[in-house]
């Protein structure tokens, strides 16, 4: 896939000067080390994703499928939909980006959905989660099976049901995080820090709302205190910004 905007440029500015960008990049770039990626161009979940809650499918070679082919049906007893990629012997204990394409599907007034991170179990991860009505994001937390937001504003553009969008959530230190949406020509980015939960998977959540995801990645950081000085604007500066306008095969 190619991006409107180079990598470079969206991180010079994001960092706030060209300079220091090019001078930072070559060093965050041999801190990082894939350890997982995921473009679900299979017909089943396989062992490495855990359904945690509701019905995930992969179909035409994307996680959650679409209206009457496998949708999404959140658990009656919250309206949460949540699954988990279960790595072997990785935790996310240290600094990590996970990213991937991300789209709602329905206009509901309470169908949100994204990335979710730091899973422990179905009553206690992070996720950021977003929607069409009110081009609404969030950054929420459930903790002992009690939810809320962290923080809850606009998004810059529109979304539209049907589109993907890249999403990313780093962790540059315990509990300090960078989020970033992009749908091609802006891009959202903002920082919170919330210590109460570690550890954990990686994975993804919707509520009350079809959904759809693809082309996933997480990268851990092996040096932990190198990020966190890159990482501020730098690591929203990774995102690959671009909008998908399709339906993989679908």
């Amino acid at each position: 896939m190619k991006t409107k905007t180079s990598l470079f440029l969206r991180t010079f500015r994001l960092a706030g000067t060209a300079l220091g960008g090019l001078l930072l990049l070559p060093f965050l770039s041999l801190a990082q080390t894939v350890t997982w990626t995921d473009d679900f161009d299979r017909s089943e979940l396989g062992t490495d994703w855990n359904s945690l809650n509701g019905n995930w499918r992969i179909t035409d070679g994307v996680l959650g499928g679409e209206t009457g082919s496998g949708s999404l049906q959140p658990n009656p007893a919250n309206d949460v939909g949540l699954v988990e990629f279960v790595p072997d012997n990785y935790d996310l204990t240290e600094p990590f980006t996970y990213e991937g394409l991300f789209s709602p599907q329905f206009n509901l007034n309470s169908g949100f959905a994204g990335p979710a991170f730091n899973i422990r179990d179905d009553n206690n991860f992070l996720a950021l989660r977003f929607r069409e009505p009110n081009n609404r994001v969030q950054f929420y937390r459930f903790i002992d099976g009690s939810e809320g937001a962290v923080f809850s504003e606009d998004l810059p553009f529109d979304v539209v049901t049907g589109e993907f969008y890249e999403v990313m959530v780093a962790m540059t230190d315990p509990g300090e995080y960078s989020f970033a949406i992009s749908d091609g020509a802006d891009t959202w980015t903002r920082s919170a820090s919330f210590s109460t939960l570690a550890g954990g998977t990686v994975g993804a959540y919707g509520r009350l709302d079809d959904f759809m995801v693809d082309d996933v990645s997480l990268i851990a950081v092996p040096e932990p205190s190198t990020y966190g000085l890159l990482a501020g604007g730098m690591v929203a500066g990774l995102l690959l910004v671009r909008r998908i306008p399709r339906r993989k095969r679908g």
